[in-house]
């Protein structure tokens, strides 16, 4: 049994240079097992990647597993019984329902769980103690120590009084994704698959305590095992971690990994260094080559004409082959923009990437976009990716709350709860999915509203009444839209009112109004329109959404089923449940831009990167620092040898090394680009990154788009040049006429499928009302 480092710069081929050791190894000793561990996220595509590496296009002896996934593959080698493992949605339903239990018990907590959020907040806090293998009592032990510090104090007690109740209710029922390494760890020695096999760890930056306690035991049972670091050549790895230098993750992730090998009597071998190399992902001397060996690396440094500055030998060099002999750089580098505002930004961007795909032969997966606020990113990058014809794919999960399917039974109990007013009626009828069309919810509506109706008893009742401008011959036909809703609705709000109705009885009464209602086949229509008009991540949604809602309802069935609770309650534990859920789309094919989070989105084997919004607020992120625990209170744990996860002043300096994993991702280019104002127009600075890499490369200048862009420029596709098209119509209506102009009519109006209603818009921008005067008896009936 062994430990061994392979280390490298980002981009010098560690992943590479370990998968090709792997596989020549499994090709060797076909009787001895092999297995890489990576992110959840990245198991698909390592297995991928294995794969085509292959001589042979298999991988017969050779397992990609996750954590999780390595857990769940030793409990089916070993047996023995694992309590059902309860996911993030079933966790925030138990935290809500021990929050009521225990809100007499709680001194500061009970209101804040009402808020919205405050229980996925809670659930997180639940979570993250479980990570770091606290227990309810050391947060007694905490509150006790904090002295003077009441509002902390009181903050541990009731997290404890949750917490302990969260246990309690799991106890002999349930176990949590993080129960799951602890039962893992022992598990393994009763596994042949691990014992005397290799395993790689690769793609990650930092581990947990339950996670190291489970590498602590691959220690002390596999032949070998090999983790790979990132981290500069010219660094010491085992140099204490100074919080603010750029390693500094990667120096504490080995100090732990070193500590459990100690513990576990696992000797380490001398590191692999990965040089900069063939398998590199940088052309040696390239503008991206110096971009990695400089960025963030504070002191006086010497640089040879490839930007490699050698560090002193130690440990094996990996001999994956040598640099390039007199490389001239291509057209490789860094180019740095302003735009005047986020759509702006965007827009120039699909205009590059077009040219480069029309000029230059790339395809669309070698282009990634990545942002600081995708929430506002992602809503311009769809529709003027959209419009210009360019395939793409958001990486985000949505949340449900904002589908249709969801809306209406959050609608359905709400006009329970309200007792049929008028604004949760319609809540309900807009959805969509009711019995009733638009137009006949429009009727309804304005008589509903003419006549002040309110109540359920009230739709039950024939209506008869008439108003002011309605035809008599339309009451009954208003009455018949009011016995259609009635019919729908009644069976349903009665079992709903019932006041001593399980969990199971409200569920199975939500459930009778979804069928009731044919939501399935509803949703299926829907998804085959999106189909139809190409919008394939909306059709993914719309697949998915009906089983999201009926595992949501299964699983509030299924952990508190039988439990007695009032409407009001139960309404509580359903919006806590659609809270934490969200639908999760694969990219829908694979030559796509990706559009992602900085911080969330993993990369790989891409070009070229567009790094938007890169503005101060934004890259880094500054986080408000909310949730149960304050930042203060954590630095006060912190202070108190408490150890959670990193503070705010830690996240900041882990930001700066993701924003170095991710700035050098891209093999040839990096454009950044920062705004002058921000989606609502107020006014924004740059990022302290663009002065970072101006200082760097002072010769980059910092283009503005606004003054150089050329109106031709905004001709990319049809679609795209509809803006630049009714802005010079706008100016031939009063005079001027641009031969641009000119060109772009002809053009549209000769190509109807482009989409552009060329005569349409001539038509009206040129249509003149005539000059005259109207009668005498006009202007009595306009205007008295």
């Amino acid at each position: 049994m062994s430990l061994q480092f392979i280390m490298g710069n980002s981009g010098a081929g560690k992943s590479r240079y370990a998968y090709e050791k792997i596989l020549a190894e499994a090709a060797r000793h076909p009787e001895k097992n092999y297995l890489i561990v990576v992110p959840e996220q990245f198991t698909m595509q390592t297995q991928k990647e294995l794969v085509s590496l292959h001589p042979a296009g298999g991988i017969l002896n050779i397992d990609i597993l996750s954590f999780q996934r390595l857990a769940y593959r030793i409990f089916e080698e070993t047996g023995g019984s694992l309590y059902p493992v309860l996911e993030e949605t079933g966790k925030s339903l138990v935290v809500k329902r021990v929050a009521q239990e225990k809100k007499k018990e709680l001194t500061i907590l009970g209101s804040t769980l009402k808020r919205t959020g405050a229980v996925s907040q809670m659930k997180s806090l639940i979570s993250e103690l479980k990570q770091y293998q606290i227990a309810p009592s050391e947060l007694d032990a905490w509150a006790e120590e904090t002295g003077e510090k009441k509002l902390l104090a009181a903050k541990l007690k009731d997290t404890g009084v949750i917490y302990r109740a969260f246990e309690k209710y799991l106890e002999n029922r349930y176990v949590t994704a993080e129960d799951v390494l602890e039962v893992l760890v022992g598990k393994l020695e009763e596994s042949a698959l691990i014992k005397n096999s290799e395993v790689l760890v690769d793609g990650f930056t930092g581990f947990t305590p339950v996670q190291i306690g489970v590498l602590g035991k691959l220690f002390r049972l596999c032949a070998k095992v090999y983790v790979t670091i990132i981290m500069d050549e010219r660094e010491d790895p085992y140099k204490k971690a100074i919080p603010h230098q750029l390693f500094a993750m990667s120096r504490q992730l080995v100090q732990q990994l070193m500590k459990a090998a100690d513990e576990s009597g696992c000797p380490v071998e001398p590191e692999i260094w990965v040089r900069r190399s063939g398998h590199g992902r940088f052309q040696p001397g390239s503008t991206m080559d110096q971009l990695e060996q400089r960025l963030f690396r504070y002191g006086k440094r010497g640089f040879s004409g490839n930007g490699i500055e050698k560090r002193p030998e130690s440990g094996t060099e990996a001999k994956t082959g040598n640099p390039a002999a007199g490389y001239e750089a291509k057209q490789q580098g860094i180019y740095i923009s302003v735009a005047p505002n986020p759509r702006a930004e965007l827009e120039e961007t699909v205009r590059l990437i077009r040219r480069m795909v029309r000029e230059e032969g790339m395809r669309y997966q070698d282009f990634a976009v990545l942002t600081g606020d995708l929430s506002v990113y992602g809503t311009y990058a769809r529709e003027i990716f959209e419009k210009c014809g360019v395939p793409y794919f958001v990486d985000e999960k949505h949340s449900v709350l904002m589908n249709p399917f969801v809306e209406f039974l959050r609608a359905a109990i709400e006009m329970v709860v309200q007792s049929f007013s008028y604004e949760s009626v319609f809540r309900y009828l807009r959805c969509g999915l009711s019995s009733l069309d638009r137009e006949e919810t429009d009727a309804m509506e304005n008589y509903v509203l003419a006549l002040g109706i309110r109540g359920l008893k009230a739709y039950g009742e024939t209506w008869t009444r008439g108003y002011r401008g309605i035809k008599p011959d339309e009451v009954p036909q208003r009455n018949l839209l009011r016995e259609k809703f009635y019919a729908e609705v009644q069976p349903f709000a009665e079992r709903m009112k019932k006041k001593d109705a399980t969990v199971r009885e409200r569920t199975e009464a939500l459930y009778a109004l979804a069928v009731q209602n044919q939501m399935q086949e509803k949703l299926e229509e829907r998804r085959q329109q999106f189909e139809q008009q190409g919008q394939e991540a909306f059709a993914k949604e719309y697949s998915q959404i009906y089983g999201i809602v009926m595992e949501l309802l299964d699983k509030i069935v299924e952990v508190l089923g039988e439990e007695k609770m009032t409407l009001a309650e139960y309404q509580e534990i359903l919006e806590a449940g659609f809270a934490e859920a969200s639908v999760g789309i694969i990219p829908p094919t694979a030559d796509q831009v990706l559009i992602g989070d900085n911080e969330r989105s993993r990369l790989k084997d891409i070009r070229v990167l567009f790094f938007v919004g890169v503005n101060d607020g934004l890259i880094p992120r500054h986080d408000a620092g909310g949730g149960i625990l304050s930042e203060y209170d954590r630095e006060e744990l912190e202070r108190a040898d408490a150890k959670l996860s990193p503070t705010a002043r830690e996240t900041m300096y882990q930001q700066k090394f993701h924003l170095y994993r991710n700035l050098t991702k891209p093999s040839e280019r990096l454009y950044l680009s920062f705004t002058k104002a921000g989606a609502s127009g107020e006014a924004q600075n740059p990022s302290y990154l663009i002065n970072e890499i101006r200082k760097l490369f002072p010769e980059i200048p910092v283009r503005d788009i606004e003054k150089e862009e050329k109106p031709e420029e905004k001709l990319e596709m049809p679609r795209s040049g509809e803006a630049l098209f009714l802005e010079e119509l706008g100016r031939a209506a009063e005079g001027e006429i641009d031969p641009l102009f000119e060109e772009l009519y002809r053009w549209y109006a000769a190509h109807p499928e482009a989409g552009i209603p060329a005569e349409t818009y001539r038509k009206a921008a040129f249509l003149r009302c005539a000059d005259g005067v109207i009668g005498r008896s006009a202007a009595s009936a306009l205007y008295g």
